[in-house]
């Protein structure tokens, strides 16, 4: 009996970390579930902790090699034993447009580590390692790509502050049904995020210049209201 529920965790982890395409359809999910239940949310970010971990190392590294200040400031509720943890970082002026390395840069790391992990576990004999490799894949592609707060930024900055930008994202959307029609669904995600990711680096060069220092929160739910 034990050694039948092992078999089937086992499959159903290996199975997962060899879908990639799969795993985005579960991050598209998260997100949403960010949104509409975050209780379950919080959950799954702890259950699948590594790569939301290695997600904001990556990201805290790559804004102190842009000059950004990583600050950290924790709030303390009145009369309550409970606080919060603040972490963002405060770009100094120029270009918006170089935050979204912090965002993009990541997501494309953290999927061609996955990538790279899900062709090895096809050699692994061990159970307990299987196991552990698969995790390591789900938590990579689920917790490990932009979060709520990263969508919202760019969404707040860039998509509200020029048009045409929501022009080109909704276009994808109209060449993602073609493609489903054509290629089929695996094809279709794969090819819809490689494109956003594109559009989404290209704002890096358009955006708008800013003279005063502007901050990038890393958590929503960790805001002051």
């Amino acid at each position: 009996m034990a050694l039948s529920l092992l078999s089937i965790v086992t499959g159903l982890f290996s199975g997962l970390a060899k879908n990639i395409i799969l795993l985005l359809f579960l991050w598209i999910i998260y997100v949403l579930l960010e949104e509409v239940w975050s209780g379950l949310g919080k959950f799954i970010s702890l259950i699948l902790f590594p790569g939301k971990l290695l997600k904001k190392s990556e990201q805290f590294a790559l804004a102190q090699l842009l000059g950004a200040d990583v600050k950290h400031v924790t709030i303390y509720k009145f009369l309550t034993p409970k606080s919060k943890s603040q972490i963002y970082i405060n770009f100094p002026e120029g270009r918006i447009g170089r935050a979204i390395i912090i965002i993009t840069l990541p997501t494309v790391l953290n999927l061609i580590l996955a990538t790279l992990l899900s062709m090895i576990i096809m050699n692994i004999n061990k159970i307990s390692l299987m196991i552990l490799v698969s995790w390591l894949i789900i938590s990579l592609v689920i917790t490990g790509l932009p979060d709520k707060a990263d969508i919202a930024f760019i969404f707040n900055n860039f998509i509200t502050r020029d048009s045409t930008v929501l022009l080109y994202y909704a276009w994808g959307l109209v060449g993602g049904a073609l493609t489903y029609l054509a290629f089929g669904p695996q094809v279709t995600v794969l090819a819809l995020f490689l494109y956003y990711i594109i559009i989404t680096i290209s704002l890096i060069f358009v955006s708008p210049s800013t003279k005063a220092g502007f901050d990038i929160v890393f958590d929503e739910d960790e805001l002051i209201d």
